[in-house]
């Protein structure tokens, strides 16, 4: 079956053909999924994530972000660059 699984906890490994994702809300780097509005899952790659080098989920090479998510928050830190956007006019 193909689709999302939510995680509880950062796994050891990410399985074959997966990817570990998380979404983008406020959260420390030791943040539990399921907590505050934290949210991370497995998923096949999909274009719309983006490597993030936040700092969490450091035992693993990679894990990635929704692009979408980063782009809905104009003005905000910018979790994956660690540089603040700009507005848009």
């Amino acid at each position: 079956m193909v689709g999302i699984e939510y995680v509880s906890r950062i796994p050891a490994s990410v399985p074959a053909g997966k990817v570990l994702v998380h979404n983008q809300v406020k959260w420390s780097q030791d943040a539990r999924p399921c907590t505050s509005g934290f949210r991370a899952w497995l998923d096949e790659p999909r274009p719309y994530y983006e490597e993030c080098h936040c700092g969490w989920a450091r035992h693993l090479n990679k894990h990635y972000v929704e692009k979408r998510a980063l782009e809905a928050r104009v003005g905000v830190c910018d979790a994956t660059a660690g540089k603040k956007k700009e507005p848009r006019l």
